[in-house]
């Protein structure tokens, strides 16, 4: 397998398949499928859902960091000397993947050593940098639009962005039409919060007309602190019910591509999920044995942050099966995933 996978298709895989449970009989794993790229922790919105964006104007210029263009090559390198299964390098993460300032750089070279790469983007810039993705071969573009004209531009503080991030897909669609294909395939993500809810039929109903591949609606990602939390707009019961009427209604219906939900949660559990950290959903998570992010500095982490190494000194395939990861995965065995992990959007619940 060459292609590889960014994590919300490997978990969306999981939902469908239960052989990836097979990779948690063992401490190591074969297969490094995912390498989550955090090429920047710089962004252009300030989601009221994310802390980034809750807390960036505040941030000091020694807080912006940004990945040196050598260790994002050598990550690259690294990927290409994999033989039986080579992961795919997925640009995402704490910041806008398109403000990195050798994106276009990095972008030429991974078509130039056949690494396949995705990205998670909020489409803002995409005007500037359509034609590189298209002709560097992006497989998969995820774009977050969380919302139709004022509701998004409410969501992410920066007005007109809902206008112009829809024409940056309509240029995208332009020139893959003129390129004659299909990749990248756009996959549309919406995270469900207060300030949208009521809105999600329309939300629906708009994007459906627009230029994509497949559109996912999102639950929030949150901690039991986060509960309460105003700002992080997590839906109340009322709203829960909205959600779950509305998740019905998608899966009822045809709308000319597929309409998802991410964590797969099912609808009888829709209250519990939001409220109730004690609820007995299954408490394991693959994610260990598939992905591995790598930090603007080149720190190699979990997903729960655990520093496993660093690229500038080590070797990824060292880092990926070495000491620190293995006792990680043997303690995920034992005892499950710890309480801050509970809503998490990768970990299993079914």
């Amino acid at each position: 397998m060459k292609y590889g996978f960014d994590l919300k298709q490997l978990m969306l895989l999981a939902k469908r398949s239960r052989l990836l449970n097979i990779l948690r009989w063992s401490n190591k794993s074969p297969v490094l499928a995912s390498l989550i790229i955090v090429l920047t922790n710089r962004c252009n919105y300030k989601c009221h859902m994310c802390p980034l964006g809750r807390d960036i104007d505040q941030r000091t210029k020694d807080e912006i960091l940004d990945m040196d263009i050598g260790i994002a090559k050598k990550l690259i390198d690294e990927i290409s000397e994999f033989r039986i299964f080579k992961p795919r390098a997925h640009f995402s993460g704490g910041g806008e993947p398109l403000l990195y300032r050798e994106f276009v750089e990095l972008a030429s070279y991974c078509r130039e050593k056949k690494v396949n790469w995705s990205m998670t983007t909020n489409g803002y810039t995409l005007n500037k940098f359509y034609k590189q993705i298209v002709d560097d071969n992006c497989r998969n573009l995820n774009i977050s639009i969380h919302g139709y004209s004022d509701v998004h531009d409410n969501v992410v503080r920066v007005k007109g962005s809902f206008d112009k991030v829809v024409s940056n897909l309509n240029l995208l669609d332009e020139y893959k039409r003129a390129k004659n294909t299909i990749l990248p395939r756009i996959a549309l993500n919406c995270v469900i919060n207060k300030r949208n809810v009521e809105y999600l039929y329309d939300i629906l109903n708009t994007f459906k007309d627009l230029p994509l591949h497949s559109i996912t609606f999102q639950h929030l990602i949150f901690t039991p602190n986060d509960l309460e939390d105003t700002e992080e707009g997590i839906p109340e019961n009322k709203e829960v019910e909205v959600v779950r009427r509305f998740i019905e209604h998608a899966e009822n219906n045809q709308f000319g591509m597929p309409i998802l939900f991410f964590p797969s949660i099912k609808t009888k559990d829709l209250f519990h999920y939001y409220n109730d950290f004690d609820y007995p959903f299954k408490r394991t998570c693959t994610v260990p044995w598939l992905a591995l992010r790598v930090q603007p500095e080149g720190g190699l982490t979990t997903c729960n942050g655990l520093e496993l190494g660093n690229i500038r000194t080590e070797k990824l395939k060292r880092i990926w099966n070495g000491h620190k990861n293995n006792e990680f995965r043997k303690k995920l065995r034992k005892s499950g995933i710890s309480r801050n992990c509970n809503r998490c959007c990768h970990r299993n619940y079914y």
